[in-house]
């Protein structure tokens, strides 16, 4: 729903926030002293480049609601 009261190159609270959560997740994944460094999963190695991916980490299984909500646990599963 638009109401006119701003111009249309505004990025959305959608955008804003996806933006946020890339640069703190790649905060943390530079950071070794990031607070929440520890909570990342194990890096993997793969001899294969198939394709370019945002992450060198394991994915987690999901197990429950909670697990999906987590920070971690949605921007390492983003975009697979």
């Amino acid at each position: 729903m638009e109401f006119g009261l701003c111009s249309g190159d505004v990025p959305t609270i959608d955008e804003l926030v996806d933006r946020a959560d890339d640069e703190l997740f790649e905060k943390v994944l530079c950071n070794s002293h990031h607070v929440l460094y520890n909570t990342l999963s194990d890096e993997t190695v793969s001899i294969y480049e198939l394709r370019h991916r945002p992450h060198s980490r394991q994915l987690v299984n999901k197990i429950t609601r909670l697990a999906e909500a987590s920070f971690i646990v949605r921007m390492l599963c983003k975009d697979v």
